[in-house]
């Protein structure tokens, strides 16, 4: 893509981008005007989300600013195989350069790169990537490597590519054709004396020879044409002995085509039909299908569609002589529900008391919503979007949301959607039995959200699968506590020896994965007392992500 010539009154000149990913590939972003950022700025844009730059050329031609690229955090930003032109330094990132392009002829808006240009052949291979053709849709690479920006380099400053644009390539005599001509190479930009025009050898009167980029033609047959014949007259455009031809077909036959005045909106929808097809002869018939299983015959129907959906529409002609054409739009009518689909997700819909839960609006509209309002069940309401609320009473909750747009209220509601229960359990698990469980596994398995997990002293020799729970690891002792933090990746074998009791406490997990890189703390005391904590994988290696530790004392991990 070529971007070029542009002007913002304050940053991002050529591409601003704000709280959003993109991909920038083979683009030539070139004497764009800003404060800051001229070529690229970017705002408000977090991880995970990145600007990527890649085989682009960033370049003023007439100055050399100090940067072409400024951000509120460069660190989003990953340029690679480009040729960012500053005053700064090398732009950091594989493969990058700071040279002059050499473009053709920026005056004439000719940005293509010439013969020693050290953007040739200096771009990445970008594997499933990679673009194929350039910004002209001339096959790239067109040597052993890919080059920098938009265009790219044909190899030879000799080269001309030409080709030309037609507004219409067939119809009925009398059939007006604007052609707008173009041309370039390495070399030069083309002058409109050097686009030579030949517009057929046939009987078109007169047979033109004429020059410059654009030409406008009327082909009308000095020979009438028979019913349902058809001719074809060959445009020749000649440029610096370059060719490039194609050809206009006139025929007797009618050519189908239509508009609408719209083409999608909110149900009932009115479109109104316009027949826009050429014809050699008289129209007799059209035959309009409305793909909602609706017909007519008039030459610009007026049809209601009442359902949402996607409608294929189609046309056909005939003439009085019995010629006929058709046309076929696939999913040109888009018809949407004006009503807003009510609905809304929990961070949780059980646990005990007290319960913080926060709700979430998705709802689906397609015009703006104006308001909501939340029903708890609780005697509480609230008109945020997406609340947070707290229930402190053991009960079933019906919980209910009703949004407003410019067209009406709508209400969605569920009957015993949240579920509170009694305060939180302590689960007991010792090793030597009389308690609620001897394995942690199995008060793991029966904790709910709010229990806690008591383990007495003991060895527990155990593959340990979370199920889902999130838990929050703490060793309670009497004396002063600091705090070891350490993150892992598991399930793992737990073994603990002249401990204090460990306590687990389980919170809400939205996912049914396995626990992966949770927090957990192990409150330590002072000398003499040291806990030993003995952490063994017998199948999973443990991964340590950070590590604070501020009291001596044994922790075995291994």
């Amino acid at each position: 893509m070529l971007i070029y010539d542009n002007f913002a009154s304050k940053n991002g000149g050529g591409i601003a981008v704000n709280t959003a990913s993109i991909d920038i590939i083979h683009c030539t972003v070139a004497d764009n005007h800003a404060g800051e950022g001229i070529a690229l700025f970017a705002q408000n844009v977090t991880l995970p989300e990145q600007v990527i730059v890649q085989n682009s050329i960033f370049c003023q031609t007439n100055e050399k600013p100090y940067r072409m690229i400024a951000s509120d955090e460069t660190s989003i930003i990953q340029v690679t195989g480009s040729n960012i032109v500053q005053q700064s330094k090398l732009y950091e990132g594989e493969g990058n350069i700071n040279e002059d392009p050499k473009f053709t002829d920026p005056a004439t808006e000719n940005y293509r790169i010439k013969n020693g240009s050290k953007c040739i052949n200096t771009g990445l291979d970008l594997g499933e990537n990679a673009l194929t053709v350039d910004h002209e849709r001339l096959p790239r690479p067109y040597d052993h490597s890919v080059d920098m920006g938009a265009y790219e380099w044909n190899n030879s400053d000799s080269v001309i590519h030409i080709d030309f644009y037609a507004s219409a390539l067939s119809g009925n005599p009398g059939l007006t054709v604007l052609f707008v001509g173009y041309a370039y190479s390495g070399e030069r930009t083309y002058t409109d004396n050097e686009f030579e025009w030949n517009f057929g050898t046939g009987d078109l009167p007169p047979n033109i020879d004429a020059k410059g980029k654009e030409q406008t033609v009327t082909f009308d047959p000095v020979i009438p044409l028979s019913n349902d014949q058809s001719r074809e007259y060959v445009v020749r455009l000649t440029v610096a002995g370059a060719i490039k031809e194609k050809v206009v077909v006139i025929k007797d036959a009618p050519t189908a085509s239509f508009d609408a005045n719209t083409t999608g909106g909110y149900a009932p929808l009115e479109v109104s039909f316009t027949d826009t097809s050429t014809y050699a002869h008289t129209a007799d018939t059209r035959r309009w299908s409305f793909g909602d299983g609706s017909e007519s015959f008039e030459p610009n129907p007026i049809h209601i569609y009442n359902k949402p959906g996607t409608y294929i529409v189609k046309l056909t002609i005939t003439d009085e002589k019995a010629n006929t054409d058709k046309i076929v739009k696939y999913n040109y009518i888009n018809v949407v529900n004006p009503s807003p689909k009510v609905d809304f997700t929990a961070s949780r819909t059980l646990g005990k008391a007290p319960l913080r839960v926060q709700f979430f609006d998705t709802t689906t509209s397609y015009q703006a919503v104006k308001s909501w309002i939340w029903t708890f069940g609780d005697n509480t309401t609230s008109t945020n979007q997406n609340p947070v609320h707290t229930y402190h009473t053991q009960d079933e909750y019906n919980v209910s949301l009703t949004v407003k747009d410019e067209n009406g209220s709508y209400l969605e509601s569920r009957d015993n959607f949240i579920t509170v229960l009694n305060n939180a359990d302590n689960i007991i698990v010792c090793e030597s039995g009389g308690c609620d469980f001897m394995t942690i596994q199995a008060a793991i398995d029966s904790a709910i959200d709010g229990d806690t997990i008591e383990v007495r002293d003991g060895s527990y020799d155990e593959n340990i699968t979370f199920k889902g729970k999130t838990l929050k690891y703490s060793l309670k002792m009497a004396q002063e506590q600091h705090q070891l933090l350490v993150k892992l990746a598991v399930s793992l074998p737990l073994m603990i020896m002249k401990m204090p009791v460990l306590y687990f406490r389980a919170l809400p997990f939205q996912t049914d994965r396995h626990l992966m890189a949770q927090e957990f703390s192990l409150p330590m005391v002072h000398p003499p007392a040291f806990p030993i904590v003995r952490l063994k994988t017998a199948l999973l290696n443990i991964v340590v992500a950070a590590l604070q530790l501020s009291a001596a004392g044994p922790i075995f991990l291994g």
